[in-house]
């Protein structure tokens, strides 16, 4: 089934280039080096670049399931693939067990089963319009979504603003909330005097940071890379260190085991 979908999508091109999670031929690293080259070359031409950051809440278990056959009829997975899976996704039920003691079975009305291989093509495929009617440039990796546009002229600090209203009110339509305490503010530039940023996600204040990690990496507003070496670094010694003490008497090929298991993948 999973092929079979992958096949449609791939050959009527209904993903978004902007969706690098949970593709083939699309990585951490191809998002990566799209969204940073796009902010080196705004550094080069004297530009900032103005960041917002989101993060939707439980992504995966929020999905309303009518929503998503709705969608799925407007991509064109209909009949019986699309009886198939709301099947799938149907009469699933989940309790809590904790020592002796557990709850009553209540049904699950929301979300993709997490663990099974569907699961991640229909969260792609249910967040697939939120590029729709953006006009900064927008990236998405799974359920992580950052928004970015160059600012040459004053109009450009407005652009931002109205692009997260869609984001937001297309959360409001589709019940995929944003997590506030998670979505931010970063703007790139070595320029000393930068004007204040105030973004607004609904009735919350968009937190404004000097660095964020993303992907693995850690993004400076200097787009430097001096914090994310120490950050990487620090935590590799450390670890080094743990080691050093806690198997100090160990032959040399145990040592080796444990350096390139968990020290040398920090640096790599």
């Amino acid at each position: 089934m999973y092929s079979s979908i992958s096949y449609f999508l791939d050959d009527n091109q209904i993903l978004t280039p902007r969706q690098h999670g949970f593709r083939s031929g699309h990585s951490c690293e191809t998002q990566l080096v799209l969204a940073v080259n796009d902010w080196a070359k705004s550094l080069d031409n004297g530009f900032r670049t103005d960041i917002a950051i989101f993060d939707f809440s439980k992504a995966f278990d929020s999905i309303p399931h009518r929503r998503l056959l709705l969608k799925l009829d407007h991509l064109g997975i209909r009949g019986r693939t699309k009886a198939w899976i709301s099947s799938f996704l149907s009469d699933r039920s989940q309790r809590v067990v904790l020592n002796s003691a557990q709850s009553s079975w209540i049904p699950v009305l929301s979300g993709v089963p997490q663990g099974t291989v569907l699961g991640p093509l229909l969260f792609l495929l249910y967040v697939n319009d939120i590029t729709d009617n953006v006009s900064s440039e927008i990236r998405l990796f799974a359920d992580g979504c950052i928004l970015y546009r160059q600012i040459r002229t004053p109009g450009d600090y407005t652009s931002p603003q109205q692009d997260i209203s869609r984001l937001y009110n297309w959360s409001l339509t589709w019940q995929m909330v944003f997590n506030t305490k998670k979505c931010h503010i970063l703007s790139i530039s070595r320029k000393r005097d930068r004007p204040t940023i105030t973004c607004m996600l609904g009735t919350e204040k968009l937190s404004v940071v000097e660095s964020y990690p993303y992907l693995g990496v850690t993004v400076s507003s200097d787009l430097r890379w001096h914090h994310h070496i120490n950050t990487i670094s620090n935590t590799a010694t450390r670890t080094l260190n743990f080691i050093r003490r806690n198997i100090y008497g160990c032959s040399p090929e145990a040592k080796v085991l444990a350096y390139t298991s968990l020290v040398r993948p920090h640096l790599e």
